[in-house]
């Protein structure tokens, strides 16, 4: 008995997420005049995500992964995008795709940071050391080694020859200090 009502409680959740869906679509915003409003594109963001949470929670990382990459576009969450792009990154790694998982959390990492405003001094250099060893952690548990990792064996905790990296659309690659981002949209 406590299986179905978990079952229940799960189905209405999804009918309740597929409402918000429904009522956040772009045709139904353009009816209530409300389209393009940060608002009505905020909304949409955190039911895309939470419906991306939900196939994931239910183990359908492909469903999760096609919600979650929406609720990512644009930086429409806010102050929840960050978290969108972990969850982006989770569901990416369970679809075997490191990746994309790695690309997602150096997104997500950058957008906290431009979240976290202007630092000076002390402040960049623990993000920036917080940035490397994130990288080296995520890196080191998906198999990928790191540009410069020790051989196998050796020690991991000196992690400042690492370098939290992005690339261009032409394929260069670019730190954060490079790059200056909008807060909002991380557009570059």
């Amino acid at each position: 008995a406590g299986g179905d009502a978990g079952s229940r409680r799960g189905d209405e959740a999804l009918e309740m997420l597929c409402l918000a869906e429904m009522l956040t679509r772009q045709d139904v915003a353009e009816a209530f005049r409300s389209a393009g409003l940060p608002l009505h594109l905020f909304l949409r963001a955190l039911t895309h995500a939470a419906l991306g949470s939900y196939y994931r929670l239910r183990h359908k990382s492909s469903a999760a992964l096609r919600f979650l990459a929406l609720a990512a576009e644009g930086g429409h969450a806010r102050w929840a995008h960050p978290a969108v792009l972990l969850n982006l990154s989770a569901a990416h790694y369970l679809c075997q795709e490191p990746n994309a998982a790695l690309a997602a959390l150096n997104r997500a990492i950058l957008a906290a940071r431009s979240a976290a405003g202007r630092m000076s001094g002390d402040g960049v250099d623990e993000v920036e050391k917080a940035c490397r060893a994130a990288d080296v952690a995520v890196r080191v548990t998906l198999g990928i080694l790191p540009q410069g990792a020790p051989a196998h064996g050796a020690s991991m905790s000196d992690t400042s020859s690492f370098r939290l990296a992005s690339t261009t659309e032409a394929g260069d690659v670019m730190t954060p200090r490079h790059r200056r981002y909008d807060a909002l949209s991380l557009n570059p």
